[in-house]
């Protein structure tokens, strides 16, 4: 068993150290929350809310290793599955009983003028704003390299 050492960021009431894992006779190997954290993992099972799964997502991502959420928050609109089934959850992936499914993302990048800023890349939702003493936004939102739309903003979601 892998498991990554990321920064909780829903915290449940139960935390349970690694040398209490190995302690109920669990073989677990904590690794540290780079970008290849999750290599050599079949699945990334996510208990959390959606700060958790995107934050799971995000180390994922780049090793193309797919994402299961388990909705231990109050909302949990990407996990697939809430707190209650979680028996049955875990017996499928056991049995390995699940069907990958393909999600969209967004890779984002940031240009003044013709360089590129900052990148990013967002699963569900991305926010551009303007600075403190900055007018209006020009932006100009494009798809697959075409310009879709040009608009003045303080902000777009």
């Amino acid at each position: 068993l892998k498991v990554l050492s990321a920064e909780a960021v829903d915290r449940g009431p139960l935390h349970l150290a690694p040398d209490d894992m190995r302690a109920l006779g669990v073989d677990i190997e904590v690794v540290d929350a780079d970008e290849r954290a999750a290599e050599g993992c079949e699945l990334v099972l996510v208990l959390g809310g959606d700060g958790t799964f995107l934050r799971a997502a995000e180390l994922a991502r780049n090793v193309e290793i797919p994402v299961l959420g388990v909705n231990l928050g109050r909302i949990g609109f990407l996990a697939e599955a809430e707190a209650e089934a979680i028996d049955h959850v875990l017996e499928r992936v056991i049995e390995r009983d699940y069907r990958v499914e393909e999600r969209m993302t967004l890779d984002i990048a940031v240009r003044v003028g013709t360089d590129v800023v900052n990148r990013g890349w967002a699963l569900n939702e991305a926010s551009l704003e303007k600075g403190p003493r900055l007018g209006v936004l020009g932006v100009v939102l494009e798809v697959d390299g075409r310009p879709v739309s040009s608009f003045g903003c303080d902000g777009v979601l």
